[in-house]
């Protein structure tokens, strides 16, 4: 009879999948959780610097899924048949994606990009996740409530392990996943599981350590206010960003003549766009449109791509200034001149070169920075709104460019904003 011994923090971690199948199988192991001070003296001894770390008769393995398959295989926990054998594997593998994602919102310390892991994880990780083992679970209708076969396997520990901290510490609820829900009742009430848990260590460091005050943090909602004259202009980027975030804001249009007087002293630059987030101000068009994208997870996923969205942004709006400069001018002859210019070499060199870099970036989507919308798409679609619109300027001779318009304006929350924004000259 082999000896066991199984190295990991004081929490459940990727050591608890490990423990239900010692649990269920019988097997008796030794369960050392380290503090983090311990943890710091035994790295430099252990094969990889990582935990969990499983001791066999002395011989010491790491990875926890490697560990929780040799497990499994002792405990006949991995199917009956090399086909449930590989669907037990496929669902290790899938819960193992999961708490990759599950611990980024904890462990980011940048709050935009703690709040975006974290409606990631929310919004789209978990319930793509949970629909495939509710479709599973469904296939298998015949197995009695399991995931693979008419037994239980790894791949319902795995299940069960997986949501506890989404759960506990996120406060993700299964209402809308009835089979996975009556799954975790099944699994938890196995007897020697329900035993298992009804003995084991209560606290979790990790819930409530890291998760629960990150989700505490990513749950508290900012108010939003932007403040700007009844038309588009400088402020429809922003509106924009908004829209495609779902973020809520108040889109509050003042009178220029009237109320802009009134406010224009209590204003940090004397300016319009300004934005109010609890109260607090800031002004300059571009410097808001790139927070609240920084708010809305869409300034790139690396530094490199949010400096590609930033040279984007910078001289689509350079170009827009022509176009300002040409609405201000007061003498016919000169403004004529400024149209040309707009018209026949500001915007022709601009979407030049758009559509040059939606050509390198063609294998991403069409979008002009990564793999999803970012700020500089929509400043795309803003930026040429009025040379389209006032000057007839064709993207006829830029087809990824119009390309790329298109995409943006059928997207569902920036087609919804387009058909019942104010209608403005502007």
């Amino acid at each position: 009879m082999s000896t066991y011994k199984l190295v990991y923090f004081n929490s459940r971690g990727r050591a608890e999948l490990s423990r239900l199948a010692f649990a269920v199988g019988g097997i008796k192991y030794e369960d050392e959780r380290l503090s983090g001070e311990e943890w710091l003296k035994l790295k430099p001894k252990t094969p990889q610097g990582v935990i969990p770390i499983l001791e066999i008769d002395g011989k010491t393995v790491t990875q926890s899924l490697t560990i929780a398959r040799y497990i499994g295989r002792q405990c006949d926990l991995m199917g009956r048949t090399p086909l449930e054998q590989i669907e037990v594997d496929c669902t290790l593998d899938t819960s193992a994606e999961v708490w990759d994602v599950i611990a980024r919102p904890a462990s980011e310390e940048d709050i935009i990009r703690k709040k975006f892991e974290y409606k990631n994880l929310m919004d789209k990780v978990l319930p793509k996740v949970l629909d495939y083992f509710e479709g599973m679970l469904a296939a298998n209708s015949g197995g009695g409530g399991f995931l693979v076969g008419s037994a239980l396997t790894l791949a319902d520990l795995s299940l069960y392990d997986v949501m506890g901290y989404p759960m506990e510490g996120y406060g993700f609820k299964l209402d809308k996943y009835p089979k996975v829900a009556a799954h975790r009742q099944k699994v938890a009430n196995i007897p020697k599981i329900a035993e298992y848990l009804k003995n084991s260590q209560k606290e979790d460091n990790f819930v409530e350590n890291w998760l629960r005050p990150a989700a505490k943090q990513c749950s508290e909602e900012k108010r939003y206010k932007l403040i700007y004259f009844p038309t588009r202009g400088r402020a429809e980027l922003t509106r924009l960003v908004f829209a495609a975030s779902g973020i809520d804001y108040e889109d509050c249009r003042i009178d220029r003549q009237t109320e802009w007087p009134k406010i224009k002293p209590n204003t940090p630059l004397g300016q319009l766009p300004v934005l109010e987030v609890d109260g607090e101000q800031m002004a300059e068009s571009s410097s808001i449109a790139r927070f609240v994208a920084k708010q809305a997870g869409m300034m790139g996923k690396t530094s490199l791509e949010q400096a590609q969205i930033e040279m984007i942004v910078d001289a689509l709006q350079d170009a827009l200034e022509t176009v300002v400069s040409w609405f201000v001018e007061k003498e016919e002859s000169i403004k004529a001149e400024k149209k040309k210019k707009v018209v026949e070499e500001t915007y022709p060199t601009v979407v030049s070169i758009m559509e040059s870099i939606l050509t390198k970036n063609a294998a991403d989507g069409g979008f002009l920075v990564g793999s999803s919308m970012s700020l500089a798409d929509l400043a795309l679609y803003d930026g040429l709104q009025y040379p389209v619109d006032l000057f007839d300027f064709s993207l006829d001779k830029y087809p990824k460019t119009a390309a790329q318009r298109k995409m943006v304006a059928e997207t569902p929350r920036i087609a919804e904003w387009l058909k019942k924004r104010p209608k403005t000259e502007y």
